[in-house]
């Protein structure tokens, strides 16, 4: 199911495992497995290949999904949106919470692929979009701003 995505982790290798991030164990997601070398793989992608964000599980990711398992009053029967969906876990934790619909976002057409598979894995459903819809009533947002 996964050598689709596993075809576009350029520098990072090639080989994706299931896993569960360590603050949300109750999901379980494509992500890069083990043994990958982040050294060499940055020094690769310095040459101008994109790196693979959806292929890690970000600490504010979690965290965040992390919040709405634990506060599912915050999104239950709520139209939430997921921006910069990544990987999907704030997505996925919006789905699980009992969100009324779940938007998940994202510019990169590989991130919104692994984002349905990972959603298809945990039997949850979500859409995926690269454009914002224009209503909603809730957006959740994870390791987007840096700059």
């Amino acid at each position: 199911m996964d050598t689709d995505l596993s075809n576009h982790l350029g520098a990072f290798g090639s080989r994706l495992d299931r896993r569960r991030p360590p603050l949300c164990p109750e999901l379980e997601l494509w992500l890069l497995a083990d043994g990958v070398d982040l050294e060499g793989a940055c020094d690769e992608l310095a040459e101008g290949e994109a790196p693979p964000f959806w292929a890690f599980c970000w600490g504010s990711g979690q965290a965040l999904a992390r919040y709405v398992l634990d506060h599912p009053e915050r999104v239950r029967d709520k139209r939430v949106v997921d921006l910069g969906t990544g990987s999907g876990i704030v997505a996925l934790a919006a789905a699980r919470a009992g969100a009324a619909e779940v938007i998940a976002i994202d510019l990169d057409p590989v991130s919104r692929s692994a984002a349905r598979l990972n959603a298809l894995h945990n039997e949850l459903d979500i859409t995926t979009t690269a454009t914002a819809p224009e209503q909603w009533d809730l957006m959740l947002a994870a390791d987007v701003l840096y700059e």
